[in-house]
């Protein structure tokens, strides 16, 4: 006779309830962890992209320029089927299309959008983004081309005034949440300033076209009128220095919209903590202080064309000391034949100085406090020669280029260096690394 207890039908349905439960809540945890991920994924791609998007509009002035270089899958990648990117047009009061990226309809050349009507006018009077769930249920939707589910608008904003639209629309219902609108406000404070910066080049090359058909015509006058040569010469002298003083301006506000985008970056910095973004991001930043560099100096000189290499770089370094807070002392050895470069020329070629030293001061160094960069420039028949040395560490490059997490600085100084016709070889050498850079004399100041 067995002792075996046999459990009650209550106890094993409290059994099964219980795991049950147990079974809910391990899926509660799975879907959050899982939706979690997702997140990151989506987050991980916007900064991909936005890093893309910013490279390819490196150099762009004028502002069709600038449409032109955005990538066309910008926008796709991220479910984003149908954009388009309005300007303000302040003489006509309305919105009109610039940049197009859309799937599976045609371009609609010429569109624009009066700035009191459909969601597209509501933000911009608003200046507030907004997410459309379902724009049947919307009053103020308008389907201009083909009914869609959702749309997702975001103000393009400058000195707190609205100067443009970034709007998107998707077939299907709910296809939008917060982080497509944040992501579209992080492309309009990208192209913000260099939409404000392409509206004053417009203007400064209108009014060079101005000041020359001035001068021509006063040329014109000047056979006939010999008696007006000294009030003349006075006019023309008034109108140069306006235009130095434009000059001068556009480059204080270039250096400034500088600051603001690495204030920008200094504000989404302390807002992650993953060492990876925070590298980028500290990547991008000298980046643009190499070329906030060169507007700085083209502004305080008298020359507003050119810059002296060795003033440049010796500049540069400085900086660069700074932001790697570092405490030991690098000595630096420089040959430089007397040269101005202009801004085509000086960008790229400081940008991959920028590179170079970077590398340097990061990796060459470790253990050692005898730290010596040298740099030389010279000219031979046209061509320039510029050598860059240092006695650290060295390293592979072939090894350097198969890591992703350093191989995008090597891809921009090629990059760079195809910009002024030049090319890169990297000199055996017993100790640290050795590069030389060679390239075309091209407008020499």
């Amino acid at each position: 006779m067995t002792n075996d207890k046999i459990e009650s039908p209550i106890e094993n349905g409290a059994a099964i309830a219980k795991l049950q439960q147990e079974l809910d809540e391990a899926k509660e945890k799975t879907d959050f962890y899982q939706e979690r991920f997702f997140r990151l994924l989506e987050k991980e791609t916007h900064l991909v992209v936005l890093n893309s998007l910013s490279q390819a509009l490196m150099g762009k002035v004028l502002e069709q320029e600038i449409f032109d270089a955005i990538p066309g899958n910008t926008f796709s990648l991220l479910g984003f089927p149908d954009c388009v990117i309005f300007l303000h047009d302040e003489e006509n009061k309305r919105l009109v299309q610039k940049g197009v990226f859309i799937e599976n309809r045609e371009i609609v050349e010429d569109f624009f959008v009066p700035i009191d009507e459909g969601v597209v006018g509501a933000v911009f009077k608003s200046g507030v983004g907004e997410i459309v769930k379902d724009c049947s249920l919307d009053a103020r939707y308008i389907p201009y081309f083909k009914s869609k589910g959702s749309e997702v608008t975001a103000p393009i904003m400058s000195d707190g005034k609205v100067i443009g639209i970034i709007d998107a629309e998707h077939p299907e219902k709910n296809s939008f949440n917060l982080n497509h609108l944040e992501f579209l406000k992080s492309i309009a404070r990208i192209i913000a300033p260099m939409i404000q910066n392409a509206k004053t080049q417009q203007k400064l090359l209108n009014y060079k076209e101005q000041l020359e058909k001035i001068v021509e015509e006063q040329s014109v006058d000047l056979a006939g009128a010999i008696d007006n040569v000294a009030y003349s010469n006075k006019e023309i002298t008034r109108q140069r220095n306006e235009k130095d003083v434009l000059l001068r301006e556009i480059h204080h506000r270039v250096k400034n919209n500088m600051q603001i985008i690495n204030s920008l970056l200094n504000l989404q910095m302390n807002k992650s903590g993953d060492p990876t973004v925070l590298k980028h991001f500290e990547e991008c930043q000298n980046r643009i202080i190499s070329m906030s560099l060169i507007h700085s100096q083209l502004y305080e000189s008298n020359d507003l064309s050119s810059i002296n290499i060795g003033k440049y770089i010796r500049a540069l370094i400085k900086q660069l000391i700074r932001t790697y807070n570092i405490s030991k002392e690098i000595k630096l050895k420089m040959d430089l034949v007397s040269i101005q470069f202009d801004l085509n020329t000086l960008i790229p070629l400081g940008l991959v100085i920028n590179e170079m030293i970077s590398n340097s001061m990061k990796y060459a160094f470790p253990e050692q406090d005898d730290c010596l960069i040298t740099i030389s420039l010279e000219r031979n028949k046209g061509i320039y020669s510029f050598d860059y040395k240092d006695n650290g560490i060295g390293f592979d490059l072939e090894e350097v280029k198969a890591r992703t997490d350093q191989s995008l600085g090597f891809e921009l100084i090629y990059s760079l260096m195809d910009q002024i016709d030049g090319r890169i070889q990297k000199e055996d050498s017993e100790k640290g690394v050795h590069f030389k850079l060679f390239f075309a004399w091209l407008n020499e100041a």
